[in-house]
């Protein structure tokens, strides 16, 4: 359900510490849809996609709740006995004993609500009706009665969560090292491994990190709505990456200005802007014999006179042209040693231009391109092909992505035009108002 102004500005009204503190005695100030929502406000009280897992943290400890017979609780009223039972459970991390005093807090989400921005008003609304709906879904229970089977199916399958300060760099680290890994159910899954305050190593399945909570699940996901809900890495901050590459910051806006400059330059393995010449395809037949004179002087024939590059050149080209020499790379090199922020799970890609995208298989990544927005790829695509502008969702084969960490994200996906598809440099490049890279 939905509420008005005025219902969710009493939902939200302020209240004591000390009432909020000691809410088992003084239920009555606030319902049960406005204490859960001021959790979730409490938790992530910004962000619609932590509020969501708030919420199905507070799910899940409800059902483990029922299903281990914990109801009741003597000094509490019966419509109570269960949401508070959980809220106060011992070790349960929560804002209840621990209130922020702000209005991101849980004693008064709704304090002016007349000046609040959009934004924050939505904030409060959707904690709301998280809330309404963890109240009154009677399917959050599945299985009646609860039977033995029932309850080691639904117990099996829980989403958890745990803050983890400080050593959230190495929780990442882990979900990066281990990527994806046979589970249980035996599917591939993401997960992370982690020593528990015993020194007992631990693996956790089907991260996602809101902040420095982590939600993952015991043992598989099977039916675990959670995982139908993707936490995008957002784009990094100058001085939130360390750049430990060496090469100086730069702004993806120059870097995507410049690769549509280089769209309907041509395709030559193991260059990086040079002009194509006789002499160069015979160096390059001599110093590659594995794809030899009928790659270097057949395929790569087409673009004598034209400036050359390949994937990976083609960033080492723009770099080269900042004034950075020390940036010579192979696409394998830039994902690993340039990406910190990096992932293989396609789902959770941040369109963002300036976002680089590449193609892996066992042997590992084997090409890469930039994401220059509005679903288009700049890539040097291919002896047959060269640098072409490329739709990005028309192609499967890209399965990993990543941020470079000398770049600063200073353009979104909104602030650019879409350019037109051109799949052949050759026939159909350069782009309009670009000069042409032929040099005859």
């Amino acid at each position: 359900m939905s509420y008005t102004d005025a219902e969710y500005m009493e939902l939200g009204k302020e209240i004591s510490e000390t009432n909020w503190k000691n809410m088992a005695y003084h239920k009555t100030d606030i319902p049960l849809v406005g204490t859960l929502a001021r959790l979730i406000y409490a938790e992530m009280n910004s962000d619609p996609v932590g509020q969501a897992c708030v919420a199905q943290e507070l799910h899940n400890r409800m059902r483990n709740w029922v299903f281990g017979n914990k109801a009741g609780i003597s000094y509490l009223e019966e419509e109570y006995q269960n949401w508070y039972g959980i809220v106060f459970e011992p070790e349960q991390y929560s804002p209840m004993l621990n209130p922020h005093p702000n209005e991101t807090g849980p004693l008064f989400p709704a304090k002016n609500w007349d000046t609040k921005t959009p934004s924050q008003k939505a904030g409060w609304i959707n904690a709301v009706d998280l809330a309404t709906v963890l109240v009154n879904n009677e399917t959050l229970f599945i299985g009646e009665p609860f039977d033995d089977v029932t309850a080691a199916v639904n117990m099996h399958d829980q989403m958890r969560h745990r803050y983890f300060g400080s050593e959230i760099t190495e929780i990442e680290a882990s979900i990066r090292e281990l990527g994806q890994v046979l589970a249980p159910d035996n599917r591939l899954h993401s997960c992370f491994e982690y020593y528990n305050s015993q020194g007992v190593l631990k693996r956790r399945w089907d991260p996602v990190i809101v902040g420095k909570d982590v939600f993952f699940n015991d043992n598989d996901s099977v039916g675990n709505r959670i995982n139908e809900i993707a936490t995008p890495i957002a784009p990094p901050n100058v001085g939130d990456v360390p750049n430990n590459t060496g090469i100086p910051l730069q702004n993806a806006s120059d870097l995507v200005e410049f690769l549509k400059s280089r769209v309907g330059c041509g395709y030559v393995l193991g260059t990086y802007g040079q002009i194509c010449t006789q002499e160069l395809l015979e160096k390059r037949a001599a110093d590659d014999p594995e794809n030899g004179a009928s790659y270097y002087l057949g395929n790569c024939a087409r673009w004598i006179g034209k400036l050359v590059t390949d994937c990976s050149g083609l960033i080492e080209w723009f770099l080269l042209k900042q004034g950075v020499t020390n940036c010579d790379s192979y696409s394998g090199g830039m994902y690993k040693q340039w990406c910190t922020e990096r992932s293989t799970d396609m789902s959770i890609m941040v369109h963002q231009p300036g976002v680089v995208v590449f193609k892996r298989n066992s042997n590992g990544v084997y090409h890469m391109g930039i994401y220059v927005g509005r679903d288009r790829v700049i890539e040097a695509k291919g002896a047959m092909h060269g640098v072409v502008v490329s739709q990005f969702s028309a192609d499967p084969a890209w399965n990993a992505w990543g941020y470079f960490d000398w770049l600063i994200y200073d353009i979104d996906d909104s602030d650019v035009t879409q350019l037109p598809i051109i799949s052949d440099a050759l026939t159909y490049g350069p782009l309009p108002g670009y000069p042409d890279m032929t040099f005859r």
